[in-house]
């Protein structure tokens, strides 16, 4: 069966295998739970139930690895997850800090994997700032895992520009090209929307356009609960997961679509149950009512799940900067910086 969602085939899904992390990130939705959090891994049963030969032979399906809770490297059966979706032949692009493995652990996972499969390490420094945000990295291991992934998959350096870290830039492209990664991406921030939080870069150049909006829409947000009936008509949802390949599965099993924190939004926790994967067949998740009835609720911000408003919601006055697209900020030369050092895949 062709798997569909809202009316389109479904071309990519990401897989948040765990929520298991070691690491306290300071803006990181598990931080401020940590203790509190369950640990919850998606288990290698479900995950074999779900993608079978049949289903990977009807769809033309890419997997991302990723996760908003945990960092994939924690799921204790990930080398036996892995190995079934290669089995597959499906794609694989993998993001992990890279922490706390070995290498004996890493060469058993790259040996799973194909020279087009991918592995994308967010540093966000060097080895004497890196934690200064990733708190809890542990420098020895990650550089172990980039060691075993060069030259054997496409391996990327993701760094998030931080106050911390913007003045050695130059130094953190040098070093990720001398490690033989294929290429490094520079990210500005939009977790942080206060310019003046010591995060937030001191350079305005490194200044997100997408942390602009989000301060724009927590204003307006704080209007609207304030009782400002119109506080939220400048403000215009244009979703990305309308876009086939945001399907997402949490490490709780459940079914959104899209991979940003949902897990306690009020709409999607009301209609868990729907989107259960140990309950409900994949392909009849995503051809759930309530999909449409999500769709019904964007051209009225004030009806849509803060969930949605947040992440894709554009505020008037950003409009112009966004360019009519939430997907515009994340485009290279935006928000974000691309250098590739290598050919990418087919030269």
């Amino acid at each position: 069966m062709v798997l569909r969602y809202l009316d389109r085939p479904v071309t990519g899904m990401h897989l948040e295998v765990t929520n298991r992390c070691a690491l306290r990130c300071a803006e990181c939705v598990r931080t401020p739970l940590r203790g509190k959090l369950p640990a919850t891994d998606l288990p290698l049963e479900l995950v074999q139930r779900t993608f079978t030969v049949e289903m990977a032979a009807e769809n033309d399906l890419a997997i991302v690895i990723c996760g908003t809770y945990g960092d994939l490297v924690f799921h204790p059966q990930l080398h036996e997850l892995v190995a079934h979706l290669k089995a597959l032949g499906l794609p694989i692009r993998m993001t992990t800090t890279g922490s706390h493995r070995d290498r004996e652990w890493w060469q058993r996972l790259v040996a799973l994997l194909d020279p087009s499969d991918s592995v994308a390490f967010s540093i966000d420094g060097l080895e004497d700032t890196n934690h200064r945000y990733r708190q809890g990295a542990d420098w020895a291991s990650i550089m172990t895992a980039l060691s075993c992934c060069v030259d054997r998959v496409q391996t990327s350096w993701k760094v998030i520009v931080f106050r911390h870290n913007e003045h050695q830039l130059d130094e953190i492209v040098a070093f990720a090209r001398d490690m033989g990664v294929d290429q490094i991406r520079i990210n500005k921030s939009g977790r942080v929307p206060n310019p003046d939080h010591p995060l937030v870069p001191q350079d305005p150049v490194h200044h997100a356009v997408k942390a602009k909006n989000k301060a724009a829409l927590l204003a307006r947000l704080a209007r609207h609960r304030g009782g400002d009936p119109d506080a939220l008509a400048g403000v215009r949802i244009v979703p990305r997961c309308a876009s086939p390949d945001n399907v997402t599965i949490f490490h709780d099993g459940s079914v959104f679509p899209c991979c940003i924190d949902v897990l306690d939004d009020p709409w999607f926790v009301a209609r868990r149950a729907a989107f259960d994967l140990h309950r409900v067949p994949l392909a009849e998740v995503l051809a759930a009512r309530h999909w449409r009835e999500l769709a019904a609720s964007w051209p009225t911000p004030s009806e849509a799940p803060r969930a949605c408003l947040l992440r894709c919601g554009i505020s008037d006055e950003l409009w112009d900067e966004y360019g009519g697209d939430p997907r515009y900020p994340y485009r290279e030369g935006v928000d974000n910086r691309r250098i590739r050092f290598k050919p990418g895949p087919g030269g």
